[in-house]
C-alpha cells in the first residue's frame, strides 16, 4: 500500500502527528521500534487532562488507541533506510519496504546515561531519583536535594533551570575535572550552586535516595538530573540531505524547514490522495532547534504540521516546542479565515529565535 505519510516514530510527537493525518481522511502509518523514552517515564504530571498524572506507557498506548480510532496504521519495526522515490519516499523497516508520499520525523533522542548498570537505572528511573527533564518535573524536585551529573554550559543550563526549584542544587562532572570557565564558575557560585570534580566511581541507591561516589567521599541526594548530552535521532534526514549541525540536530530556517527542505517537498503543488479528503497537499516538518542563553541543546521538539485546506489557506494545526524562555507569538498565519480558526483551535504559528 502506497501511504499519505509515514510517521517514523512512535512516542507523544509521532503520535500527535498522526492523529491529526488521520482525522483528515489520509492513509498514515506509524513505524515505531517500541524503544522510545516516553514509554519509560514513571509518571507525568504535566500532561493536560490527567489531573492527577498519567504513566508514560498508559499515555502513549492512549494516543496509539486515539490514532488507531480515525484509521491509522502501525507496525513495530525499526526504520533502517530512507531514499526519496520519485515523488514521494520509500522505507525499509525490518527487511519491507514502505511507500508514502511524505514522511514524518519524530525519532527523538537517547539520552547519555550515568555511569551505572542498567537495571539499576530502570529502578532509579521509576522512583523519580534520576530525571532527565527539569521542564517536565521540575516541581516535584522542589526545595530537594538535587544533583546535576555534566559540565560545561549544558550542566550548567540545567543547573540554574533547577535553581528555580531548589536552592540546594550540586553540579558534579563524571570526569576528573570541570569544564567550566571563570565566569561560568561565578555564575555558578552567585546562585549558590556547588560544584564538585569526579570521577564518579559509582552510583547507588538507598532507601529514597541516590549516592553519588567520588573521590574519597560520596554525595546524597534525592534526586539527579544527568545533563550529559544525547545521542540525536537524525540519520534517516541526512540520508535525505538534511543539513545537520556537528550534534546532529536538523537545521531549519525560521518557518522550520529543513535545509534542503526535504520535509515539505509537496508545498507547491496538489496531491491527490483520495477522493473522500479535500486536503490538496500537507507539509511536514519534524525538528526544530532551540535557543537557550546562546547555546542551542538539541531538546525534544514536536513538529508543526501545516495544512492547506479546499481554500490553499495555511492553518497551523498543531505545534508544541520546548524551550525555557520562548514566548508564542503568532505570525505568518494567511489569511484571515486562517488566522480565525488558528485562535479557535489555541495555537500560534511559530516560536521566534
Amino acid at each position: 500500500m502506497n501511504y499519505d505519510c509515514v510517521v517514523i516514530g512512535g512516542g507523544p510527537a509521532g503520535l500527535t502527528a498522526a492523529i491529526y493525518l488521520a482525522r483528515f481522511h489520509l492513509a498514515v502509518i506509524v513505524l515505531d521500534h517500541g524503544q522510545g523514552r516516553a514509554a519509560s517515564i514513571p509518571i507525568t504530571h504535566n500532561h493536560a487532562g490527567y489531573p492527577e498524572g498519567i504513566a508514560g506507557c498508559d499515555l502513549v498506548r492512549q494516543m496509539r488507541l486515539q490514532a488507531e480510532r480515525y484509521g491509522a496504521k502501525f507496525r513495530v519495526a525499526e526504520v533502517t533506510s530512507l531514499e526519496r522515490n520519485g515523488d514521494g519516499f520509500i522505507a525499509m523497516a525490518d527487511g519491507e519496504f514502505v511507500e508514502a508520499r511524505a514522511v514524518l520525523l519524530a525519532t527523538g533522542v537517547v539520552n547519555h546515561r550515568p555511569p551505572m548498570p542498567d537495571d539499576l537505572h530502570t529502578e532509579a528511573l521509576e522512583k523519580g531519583l534520576i530525571r532527565y527533564c527539569p521542564i517536565c518535573d521540575g516541581f516535584e524536585i522542589t526545595d530537594k536535594d538535587v544533583g546535576v551529573v555534566g559540565t560545561g554550559q549544558r550542566a550548567l543550563n540545567e543547573a540554574l533551570v533547577l535553581r528555580s526549584f531548589t536552592a540546594r542544587v550540586t553540579m558534579i562532572s563524571p570526569r576528573d575535572t570541570h569544564d567550566l570557565s571563570r565566569e561560568q564558575l561565578a555564575t555558578l557560585a552567585r546562585h549558590g550552586i556547588e560544584v564538585f570534580s569526579g570521577p564518579i566511581s559509582g552510583i547507588d541507591l538507598k532507601e529514597n535516595r541516590i549516592i553519588v561516589g567520588l573521590p574519597g567521599a560520596s554525595m546524597t541526594f534525592e534526586s539527579i538530573y544527568p545533563a550529559m548530552g544525547s545521542d540525536i535521532r537524525s540519520e534517516l534526514a541526512g540520508a535525505l540531505g538534511a543539513k545537520r549541525t556537528e550534534v546532529g540536530c536538523v537545521e531549519v530556517d525560521r518557518q522550520s524547514k529543513a535545509r534542503p527542505s526535504f520535509l515539505a517537498t509537496s508545498s507547491k503543488r496538489n496531491i491527490s490522495t483520495s477522493t473522500r479528503t479535500r486536503t490538496r497537499w500537507f507539509s511536514l516538518s519534524a525538528m526544530l532547534n532551540t535557543q537557550l542563553d546562546g547555546a542551542r541543546p538539541c531538546l525534544p521538539i514536536l513538529v508543526a504540521i501545516a495544512v492547506t485546506l479546499r481554500q490553499s489557506e495555511a492553518i497551523l494545526l498543531a505545534i508544541a516546542r520546548t524551550g525555557l524562555r520562548a514566548d508564542l507569538q503568532r505570525h505568518q498565519l494567511l489569511g484571515s479565515k486562517a488566522d480565525h480558526l488558528a485562535q479557535q483551535i489555541g495555537v500560534g504559528a511559530l516560536l521566534n529565535e
